[in-house]
């Protein structure tokens, strides 16, 4: 029987235009697939999938379900997230449900008023396709959350 190759991420000597955070991000990603974590990419959706008027920004932790975009059993999604507020220093948090720490989390700040911030990354999420999200209690301008795959 054939061994599986080990998948290896780029190097940052091949690739010296990636940053440290995303060379780690790519390791990342290449220890999750050797050992059995597949990615599977959502393809092309025509939408975001959460905008800020289908959102709570009252600074609670609210529940969003994945399950009508996930069409199997994941352990976690990427996500790409945008955002936008009047002011600076306004936090989107993204955690799995049922987490009460703020450690494992996915967060964006917001540096400048009304200058749009995007962030990338994986955010656990239960058998049920569950996670939650926290906006701080704040004038928004724009807040987008998409599903660009998940991990099975």
């Amino acid at each position: 029987m054939a061994r599986k190759e080990k998948i290896r991420p780029p190097s940052q000597i091949e690739y010296p235009q990636i940053t440290s955070g995303g060379f780690r991000f790519f390791q990342q990603i290449a220890e999750r697939l050797n050992h059995g974590a597949l990615f599977v990419p959502r393809g092309d959706p025509s939408a975001a999938d959460w905008v800020l008027a289908a959102l709570s920004t009252d600074g609670a932790y609210h529940t969003l379900n994945v399950s009508s975009i996930v069409k199997c059993v994941a352990t976690a999604i990427y996500v790409r997230l945008a955002v936008s507020a009047d002011t600076a220093g306004r936090i989107l948090t993204l955690r799995k449900l049922g987490n009460s720490n703020q450690i494992n989390i996915l967060r964006v700040v917001t540096q400048v008023a009304g200058v749009t911030v995007h962030v990338a990354g994986i955010v656990p999420i239960t058998l049920a396709g569950d996670f939650e999200y926290n906006a701080t209690s704040a004038t928004w301008d724009s807040i987008t959350i998409e599903v660009c795959g998940w991990f099975v």
